[in-house]
């Protein structure tokens, strides 16, 4: 399976930025709902901020704004699409999340405010996006087949990453109604259903990326060059996406392995 190739830099930023403490035994269905949440969210901010950078990267296409505005730390108008005080990806995320939360906090969140833990969640998952991105993006190129090949990589990894946590999320949602342990939903997983559903989207995305990039005639950027972090095959960059997302899965869903609720 792809997910259990070697490690990549995003599993490392992934799993070193935030470690949960241990949860109560007490576990409630508000707060897994909480978490479920915060899951969906963190897909959706993940979709948003790299529809930001994109919009960018085109505009930079058309000479309007310097590349350097599409790449970390951002500027002119990636900056306010992204960190806009209001309006901003990130802010939007935070307060959708300290939204789902409000009801119940997952004691292993421990601090489910704007300033606790959906913001530090938010700043991970945005790590994991500036590591990525600029690798999906490393020519700066305004040819019509490149860049369409750099926009379809990257809108398909957003698909992936969304799709793969769906698999997650449907497991681990059968878990905590009592039907199984929620164990064998985590990555890696061996929960029969959720093992197919995985390889489903792996095998999707592998192809997505494969026909816009490198099926004959090949429109890969040149630094598509087979380095660990700029793949020249659609399962690689599958792989870099995923490792994000199997670091992420047990920091979100962080509550009770038995799948208990208590009302």
């Amino acid at each position: 399976m792809l997910r259990m190739l070697p490690y990549t830099l995003m599993g490392v930023v992934a799993a070193g930025l935030l470690q949960s403490p241990v949860a109560s035994a007490q576990f409630t269905k508000d707060e897994f709902k909480c978490e479920l949440g915060t899951d969906k969210l963190l897909d959706k901010f993940t979709q948003a901020k790299v529809k930001c950078i994109l919009k960018c990267e085109d505009t930079a296409r058309k000479g309007d704004v310097p590349f350097s505005n599409c790449e970390p730390p951002y500027a002119g108008l990636a900056a306010a699409c992204i960190s806009g005080a209001e309006k901003g990806a990130e802010a939007k995320a935070v307060a959708a999340i300290v939204k789902a939360c409000s009801k119940d906090c997952p004691e292993c969140y421990g601090d489910c405010s704007a300033t606790g833990y959906p913001s530090t969640r938010v700043l991970n998952t945005e790590a994991k996006i500036d590591l990525l991105v600029p690798q999906v993006a490393c020519e700066h190129t305004a040819d019509k087949a490149k860049a369409k090949c750099i926009n379809s990589t990257a809108k398909t990894l957003v698909k992936f990453v969304q799709s793969k946590d769906k698999c997650y999320e449907k497991c681990l949602t059968t878990a905590y109604k009592g039907s199984l342990s929620s164990l064998p939903c985590m990555p890696p997983a061996t929960q029969p259903d959720t093992v197919a559903c995985i390889a489903k989207v792996e095998g999707k995305a592998t192809a997505a990326i494969n026909n816009a990039c490198f099926v004959p005639p090949a429109n890969a950027p040149t630094c598509y060059d087979g380095s660990p972090l700029r793949p020249n095959t659609g399962a690689g960059w599958v792989v870099l996406a995923e490792a994000s997302v199997d670091a992420g899965v047990p920091a979100i869903f962080c509550g009770s392995p038995g799948g208990a609720f208590v009302e």
